[in-house]
């Protein structure tokens, strides 16, 4: 996702590049009442147009459509269509908190006002200090579980009845940790001190996440 951002007098502005979590950004941005530019090409741009951004949540009876301005810029390989989305609550957040930060590695007054616009779209969002550290970290997790979704060819459910598989996603991210640590990186955000707990018990929670989502 390529992602703009500018606050003009405390007016917020932003361009996104329409893939799928420019889509749910954009659509929960720009009903917030943000000012939201999609960048798209080809048969994307044209029902962008057309139909705006339509964003279905699990479980919701109908779907979201969001009229947000449009630009053509992308590759014509691009598509679009009804994106489904999840935006987690509890245990999720662990994973799927949008993290901002400045380069200098201050929280500044416009990284607050960023945070606080994704929260009244209701996006989880915090900020970090250290982001090296804090995508590091990030990619030690999504690395194992991609890899073990992709075993499965992306269905949770199927992969979740398997201890052993789940077990060994589980290793994989506690291996990446440990290399990380040796390397002098912090684990970022502390809260993923989480996986310090024993793999088979992590493993079991992790089976009864990855058959519920």
């Amino acid at each position: 996702m390529i992602f703009f951002y500018e606050l003009r007098n405390l007016y917020e502005i932003f361009d996104l590049w329409c893939g799928v979590i420019g889509s749910i950004f954009a659509g929960k941005l720009a009903s917030s009442g943000c000012d939201v530019t999609v960048l798209a090409r080809g048969k994307q741009f044209n029902e962008l147009k057309k139909h705006g951004v339509i964003l279905m949540r699990p479980g919701a009876k109908k779907q979201e459509q969001v009229f947000v301005k449009v630009i053509d810029t992308l590759t014509p390989e691009d598509i679009n269509g009804q994106v489904n989305y999840f935006i987690g609550k509890g245990f999720m957040r662990i994973f799927q908190t949008t993290t901002f930060a400045e380069y200098s590695g201050k929280i500044t007054q416009r990284l607050d006002v960023l945070v606080q616009i994704f929260r009244k779209t209701r996006i989880p969002a915090v900020t970090t200090r250290n982001m090296d550290n804090w995508q590091k970290n990030h990619v030690a997790i999504v690395t194992s579980i991609g890899n073990a979704l992709y075993r499965y060819d992306g269905d949770n459910y199927a992969f979740s009845r398997s201890y052993k598989d789940v077990r060994l996603m589980i290793s994989g991210i506690k291996e990446g940790f440990s290399v990380l640590n040796r390397l002098g990186i912090k684990t970022t955000p502390t809260k993923l001190n989480f996986f310090k707990l024993p793999t088979g018990l992590l493993a079991i929670i992790f089976k009864v996440f990855m058959g519920t989502i």
